[in-house]
């Protein structure tokens, strides 16, 4: 007789993700354990749909008790470990390892996906998926539990890959599941425990709280705590620190590709172009991290070229730009970011210009390549977008009107407000219940969503409302302790500068103008950046490039050596 198989899961308020997963294994498992700790929703029903046995538990804030009440809940054999937001993929090579009992359990490979769609980001580590069911086979840890982790286990990692929606941008959920983790967490003096509330404050972009509490976790997932600590001072602009934690920790995991990618993205941020070169193309050697580290997925590859045009592009090699994104698509062709850049490039520089599948109108829109998105729109609504990104306010206007949408109103709004129509713009404030709107007209009853905040200020620098972007500042900076952090972060993007007062700041303006062909003002900025203290290997090449173009010579290929 076979070995049979049971799911156990643990659920609450699944009822998005719950059918996904069930799905996902009905046609593998011979019995399906659900454990409910308190649903609202209809999570139960969709999965007693799907054939599940559901059990009710009483949350009690220890992740492995409840685990550990669904296994004491299955008759099967071995026991398939999934969350309710997982979803099992190599499905036909599980069933086969339970013929392998010699093993106490198996590792598949996890790729989490993160940002707003899966695909856009992911990155990859390994957990135990498969274990026999045995009395001596539990989970421990209240949060972030472990299992079969003592030294006598015998487990062996398989390339069977599970997808993890959890971390997908549902800001409301995310923000509940870090204050939860916390709360657990900070019952502790565990370094683990310390480790892992340090990635809580990193999720929520508390790097200075991160750090603190990587700090007390010393010794602990060395490799993981060297990557998380140098990404948090990357942030605070600390980079020297960053990079002599990264140094350390690639002298102990050479083969760790994540540690080398953040040493390109120090030397970007730096404007040491010529040492992220380097060290991008190495990422490029070593390919996609050994499977037993964590690792952000397409750093050894299409993230690696990515970055390598990004580089070549900020120093003006644009066909390597160009051949660098088409090598990232040729290797996973849905990689937006790669396209954006490729067709930000195509539309700066037509003549590198060729044809790409696959392009859709919102990616156009996303990258800037508005004449390209005005070639293939259909709609009113998408060609407005693409004049208004051209500037073309009246052209915008007269589609955008032909569109009853409170997006076309939005749009239409901010028209009238940059072109100083006032009269118009009223009506169309009144029609919007938005604080953010109540803040345009100086009421300060109530604050607008930040999020949404952001996305206003964005789309305004965008479209050239530089000013009114300054004016919505000067109003709500003593509200939103990080705004101007924020918005220097946003204006940069699109080569803005909005607080000229840093030495890179002048930098970063003066190059995006040298790369725009505004000579003058460009030499302008990066001579202020020079004075003020920002001595770098970039700016010394766009100081170059501007006054070789002054003197209307052809400026060779530049590669830094560094």
């Amino acid at each position: 007789m076979g070995q049979s198989l049971s799911l156990c899961l643990i659920m609450r308020d699944e009822a998005s993700n719950i059918e996904r997963c069930l799905k996902s294994v009905k046609d593998v498992v011979d019995e399906i354990i659900v454990v409910d700790t308190g649903s609202e929703d209809n999570s139960i029903v969709l999965a007693k749909s799907l054939g599940a046995k559901v059990f009710q538990y009483t949350w009690e804030n220890d992740f492995s008790k409840a685990k550990n009440y669904a296994i004491s809940k299955a008759s099967g054999d071995w026991l398939l470990l999934l969350d309710a937001d997982d979803e099992l993929i190599d499905r036909d090579m599980v069933r086969p390892l339970m013929q392998e009992q010699d093993y106490d359990g198996f590792l598949f490979l996890t790729v989490s996906f993160l940002g707003k769609y899966p695909g856009e980001a992911m990155v990859q580590n390994p957990q135990v998926r498969l274990i026999q069911n045995r009395e001596d086979i539990r989970y421990k840890r209240a949060i972030h539990e472990v299992i079969l982790v003592e030294p006598n286990r015998k487990v062996a990692l398989v390339p069977i890959c599970v997808y993890h929606y959890g971390y997908l941008n549902q800001k409301d959920n995310i923000k509940r599941k870090i204050t939860r983790n916390k709360e657990i967490l900070l019952e502790s003096k565990d370094p683990l425990d310390y480790f892992y509330l340090g990635s809580e404050y990193l999720r929520e972009s508390n790097y200075h709280k991160a750090l603190e509490y990587f700090s007390l976790a010393e010794l602990v997932n060395a490799p993981e705590l060297a990557k998380k600590k140098a990404f948090a001072l990357i942030q605070l602009e600390e980079y020297a620190e960053a990079l002599g934690t990264l140094q350390e920790a690639i002298r102990e995991f050479p083969d760790y590709t994540d540690l080398w990618f953040l040493k390109g993205s120090i030397s970007q941020a730096t404007g040491e172009y010529g040492k992220a070169l380097k060290a991008y193309t190495h990422c490029l050697s070593l390919g996609e991290a050994p499977p037993f580290y964590p690792t952000d997925l397409g750093v050894g590859s299409y993230q690696a070229y990515l970055y390598l045009g990004i580089t070549h592009e900020a120093l003006l090699n644009f066909r390597e730009a160009k051949e660098a994104y088409l090598k990232a698509l040729s290797i996973y062709p849905k990689y937006k970011s790669a396209k954006q850049f490729l067709l930000r490039l195509f539309a700066n520089y037509p003549l590198l210009s060729e044809p790409l599948p696959d392009i859709s109108v919102s990616l156009a829109l996303e990258a800037r390549a508005y004449d390209l998105a005005l070639e293939i729109s259909k709609d009113p609504l998408s060609k407005g977008l693409a004049y208004l990104g051209k500037r073309e306010y009246h052209k915008a206007l007269r589609e955008l009107e032909k569109v009853d949408t409170p997006l076309s109103t939005y749009h239409q709004l901010l028209i009238h407000w940059l072109t100083g129509e006032m009269d118009k713009a009223k009506p169309l404030l009144d029609s919007l219940t938005t604080p953010l709107h109540e803040v345009l007209l100086g009421n300060l009853n109530e604050l607008p969503d930040y999020e949404f905040l952001l996305e206003f200020m964005e789309k305004a620098i965008e479209v050239g409302g530089l000013q009114l972007v300054k004016k919505v500042y000067s109003t709500l900076k003593n509200h939103y302790l990080d705004l101007e952090d924020s918005l220097r972060e946003i204006a940069n993007r699109y080569g803005e500068n909005l607080f000229l007062s840093r030495p890179e700041d002048f930098f970063i303006k003066g190059a995006h103008l040298i790369n725009q062909g505004q000579i003058y003002p460009g030499l302008a900025n990066l001579y202020t950046s020079y004075h003020k203290g920002f001595k770098t290997p970039g700016l010394y090449h766009f100081l170059a490039s501007g006054l070789v173009a002054h003197l209307n010579l052809d400026f060779p290929r530049v590669v830094v050596d560094s």
